[in-house]
């Protein structure tokens, strides 16, 4: 029953459009617990079972506890001798909903349909492929679209193409078409369009007169397989179109780009995507491709995520458009329209880069780039050096409370931060860390150098690593000596890697290590580690936080070490190094007692009071509460989970 629970785990989770780790979070497992669970390999207990279903439905609990076996004895012992038969039943008994879904139906809505088919078919004798067409819905979003301009019922057969490697989802297109009038579909495939060789392209042959074509689909998470095979397969593809893609690629990536590549000179392509296209690294080269294939891209964010689809965009790239990459955000509610550059903003800077945050220039970026030129505001990495923290590959073996720290040699333990919920405030102290200790917390780093003698305790501890498969785990296996972690740092701050809400820097006056839950910061000679700490919670800096970070879901924002360092803060010779210090007490002390908002304020009019005035001040605020707003919106299946932490920890370092 356990793989019974894992496939209908996943395919809950895929029908609301979360990612693995995206739920992992909000449920407070960490992803390769979950990533167990869903592939029947760990069973959970009622107390996470509880936990999952309060973040994806709280009417699919009961159905959960029994697909996890949570049944009389000698009910399990029934279910246990059937297994088919019972999960036959369990079906019929969940009104029909099948146990496993590897491919959940995609509903776009219809008035985003007919956006997308208006603006990438503009003639009656445009030739349409959709390369992973599901129900039909955006082929005849097209095929009715072709017909308003003036084609013929009969010609649909031969303008529509589409693929899908479901049989069943090709069955449902055709009937989609045919309620067009078109008796025989003939463009329909039942294959993987990734298969399709693009020197059998016809009719898109790029050796044909210039001619329009467009491209619409819905390239998204149901297109994603997850084994090594299929992402090898798919890297495979895009290199053939001189696309290098990194193996952590999903194989959506490689769809786009081996799409793109059949639409004619003078063509366009209008897909909704996952939103990692716009920040990912893994996309960079698919980036760089379409803005290569197309001479104007436009990507069109949602207030909102789509019911069912979570963080997805719209990319309409067109061959003949107004050159460059533009921007259009599409209010919650508010009807599509894809006019040509309607509302949009043409980004400044080179676009493969990212598509995203502070490659758009959204007016916070513009406010942000004048203080910049005024000389108000600073590059983060000009005044200190962000780095991230070690990765143990098994945070649950290598951080350790203190009864197991007690197991193991003294000197091979150092006193750590897990997190940033270990921390109150702004300031790290040494009773913060006590009082962690004493709670029973992860609050001891295992730490043994690679040339370290073993006594007979630490050798005993390292043997349980090793009943637990440990030196086989990829970031284990790649160190010389599978439990000698990196030298760990004691730096002068720290700063949360995940934060649902605000983004804080952490000064460690308790001087402990951390893990790769907290990034290291480490002013610059001469700067004071209370500047650049009290300079990071200005109005500028969260907005830059917004602008840079990257969206997880349910409002998570993600901050990696290159993109902290591109933060614009307050330049710290400002204050002198008495003002600091006070600034940051009296902000800790506000922190601390659950005035964050006020300890921003207070930030604020130490470096900006005189500098800039209430107007300028109002204006960052004004921008920032847009960008955060925008964020704290992006809430899979419309749920707001982990209210009220302050920040998510990366879990497991895996």
């Amino acid at each position: 029953m356990t793989r019974l629970f894992g496939d209908r785990l996943r395919a809950l989770r895929r029908a609301r459009g979360w990612q693995l780790k995206e739920l992992a979070v909000a449920a407070d497992l960490s992803p390769s617990l979950l990533s167990r669970i869903e592939r029947g390999v760990a069973a959970p207990d009622a107390a996470i079972i509880a936990r999952l279903a309060a973040q994806l439905d709280a009417t699919c609990e009961d159905e959960l506890l029994l697909l996890a076996g949570q049944l009389p004895a000698a009910l399990q012992a029934i279910v246990q001798a059937h297994p088919a038969e019972s999960a036959r039943l369990l079906r019929e008994h969940f009104h029909g909903r099948p146990v496993a879904q590897p491919r959940p139906a995609v509903f776009v809505p219809a008035e985003l349909v007919r956006a997308l088919a208006d603006w990438a078919v503009r003639s009656p004798a445009d030739t349409v492929l959709d390369p992973c067409c599901g129900d039909g819905a955006l082929l005849a979003g097209a095929g009715a679209r072709l017909l308003a301009l003036g084609a013929s019922a009969v010609a649909l057969g031969r303008q529509l193409y589409g693929y899908d490697a479901d049989p069943e989802a090709c069955a449902r297109s055709a009937q989609a078409l045919q309620r067009l009038g078109v008796a025989i579909p003939l463009g329909l495939r039942a294959r993987d369009f990734l298969g399709v060789d693009p020197r059998a392209r016809l009719p898109f042959e790029r050796s044909a007169p210039p001619a329009a074509s467009a491209l619409v689909s819905v390239i998204g998470h149901g297109a994603r397989a997850l084994g090594a095979a299929a992402r090898a397969r798919a890297r495979r593809v895009a290199a053939e179109a001189g696309i290098e893609l990194p193996e952590s690629a999903p194989p959506w990536a490689a769809l786009i780009v081996h799409a793109a590549s059949f639409v004619q000179p003078g063509g366009r392509l209008a897909v909704l995507v996952p939103a990692t296209i716009l920040h990912a690294h893994y996309a960079a080269n698919v980036r760089s491709y379409l803005t290569q294939l197309f001479s104007s891209v436009t990507v069109v964010n949602f207030e909102r995520p789509l019911a069912g689809l979570g963080e997805m965009v719209v990319v309409l790239a067109d061959t003949t458009g107004t050159p460059g990459v533009h921007s259009l955000r599409l209010a919650a509610g508010a009807a599509p329209v894809f006019a040509a550059e309607s509302g949009a903003i043409q980004v400044a800077e080179a676009p493969p880069l990212r598509w995203s945050g502070a490659s758009l220039p959204t007016p916070g970026w513009v406010l942000l780039r004048s203080l910049q030129r005024a000389g108000v505001l600073r590059r983060l990495g000009s005044v200190a050096d962000v780095g991230a923290g070690i990765v143990t590959g098994a945070n649950r073996f290598f951080v350790l409370d203190a009864a197991t720290a007690e197991r193991v040699n003294p000197e091979f333990v150092r006193p750590m931060l897990a997190g940033p919920a270990a921390a109150d405030g702004l300031i790290v102290r040494r009773e913060d860390w006590e009082a962690r200790r004493q709670a029973g917390a992860g609050c001891f780093l295992l730490a043994i150098p690679a040339g370290a003698e073993l006594d007979a305790a630490t050798r005993t501890y390292l043997a349980e690593g090793e009943r637990q498969g440990l030196p086989a785990r990829a970031t284990c296996r790649r160190r010389p000596l599978w439990y000698a972690l990196p030298r760990p740092a004691q730096p002068a701050a720290l700063l949360p890697y995940l934060c649902p809400r605000l983004p804080r820097m952490l000064v460690n006056e308790a001087e402990v290590t951390h893990v790769n839950a907290l990034h290291s910061v480490q002013p610059r000679p001469g700067i004071t580690v209370a500047a650049v700490a009290s300079g990071f919670l200005s109005t500028a800096s969260l907005l830059g936080c917004e602008l840079l970070g990257r969206h997880y879901g349910n409002g998570v924002l993600k901050l990696e070490p290159a993109e902290v360092e591109n933060l614009l803060v307050p330049d710290p010779a400002q204050l002198a190094a008495g003002d600091s210090a006070d600034l940051l007490r009296a902000a800790d002390g506000l922190w601390r007692s659950g005035r964050q908002s006020g300890a921003v304020a207070l930030v604020d009019q130490q470096f900006f009071g005189e500098k800039l005035g209430a107007e300028a001040v109002a204006d960052l605020r004004r921008c920032y509460e847009a960008e955060r707003d925008h964020r704290r919106s992006q809430r899979v299946g419309g749920r707001r989970s982990n209210q009220g932490r302050q920040e998510v920890a990366r879990p497991n370092g895996e």
